[in-house]
């Protein structure tokens, strides 16, 4: 393996970091979106129309009201004969049909855990965008305690986005995007490996490794993204 100071004009390892910097900043910005609320976007479960209608819907004017009419003594009334209680039944069982809510429901927190996973990451390769930059304008710093521990931090930030991931349960409607997902995590698992050791062993052939698993997952997450926007429109 080739291993550069990240000096001179031979930087290549300076030159990768720059170019990582750039691929990580496309991924940022697609999975902060990926499964935020849209504001134009309309309503998808039966909660969020019920909710949207009783919003759009005019008030309605107040009905007049009327002098209730004189009310009589009722006659009296007689006991009943006694009636026979019927045999108790058993309680029908519970089928395990999906119901409109309950797959609403499942929609609504596999969403809400994914705007996690998509935060987590986001914050991630930004983070680690600037130290790229940072690194690859001064290439002393990947020496430096701080870049290091700054850097582990965002690439920890990316292993446990992904772990969040998989622990997710996503409901049939959400299966193809979550593979891509799945994808895309297993390749942001590589960059943090190529990442890593390639800075630890100054060696710009694993930062380029790097690279390459970034694109691949980035590319991921597009069609992930396209699959998504794709529901949105049904």
């Amino acid at each position: 393996m080739d291993r550069i100071p990240f000096f001179g004009k031979a930087d290549r390892g300076g030159r990768i970091l720059l170019m990582l910097a750039a691929l990580f900043l496309p991924a940022c910005c697609i999975l902060t979106l990926l499964f935020s609320p849209r504001g134009d976007a309309p309503p998808t479960t039966t909660t969020e129309r019920i909710a949207k209608t009783a919003t759009d819907s005019p008030t309605a004017a107040p009905q007049p009201t009327y002098t209730p009419l004189p009310t009589y003594t009722p006659l009296p009334t007689y006991t009943p004969l006694p009636t026979e209680t019927p045999a108790p039944t058993a309680p029908p069982r519970s089928t395990a049909t999906a119901t409109p809510d309950s797959e609403a429901l499942a929609e609504a927190l596999y969403t809400k855990g994914m705007v996690k996973v998509g935060e987590q990451y986001a914050t991630s390769l930004q983070g680690l965008g600037a130290q790229s930059n940072a690194a690859a304008a001064d290439p002393a710093l990947i020496f430096s305690d701080e870049w290091k521990i700054r850097t582990a931090v965002y690439l920890a930030g990316l292993t446990q986005a992904g772990e969040l991931l998989r622990d997710l349960k996503p409901p049939p409607r959400f299966l193809d995007v979550h593979a891509d997902m799945l994808e895309a995590a297993d390749y942001f698992d590589q960059v943090v490996t190529n990442f890593s050791q390639g800075v630890d062993e100054a060696n710009s052939d694993k930062l380029n490794a790097a690279a390459v698993n970034m694109a691949k997952g980035t590319e991921a997450v597009r069609r992930a993204n396209e699959k998504l926007e794709a529901l949105r429109n049904q």
